[in-house]
């Protein structure tokens, strides 16, 4: 999980403001031999209801 600003073209896209913190989170899944079985990539605008 990290938190940073938008870049300008999320600006753009999601309609937010540049000064607004985004949470992104990115999950691995392997089985047992290390291959990858599930991958996801979550972004989130931090607003005030946004809870971790």
């Amino acid at each position: 999980m990290s938190a940073r600003l938008p870049t300008a073209e999320e600006t753009t896209a999601r309609r937010i403001g540049a000064s607004l913190a985004v949470l992104t989170i990115t999950r691995v899944a392997t089985d047992t031999a290390g291959r990858v079985v599930e991958a996801s990539y979550r972004y989130s605008p931090v607003t005030e209801r946004t809870h971790c």
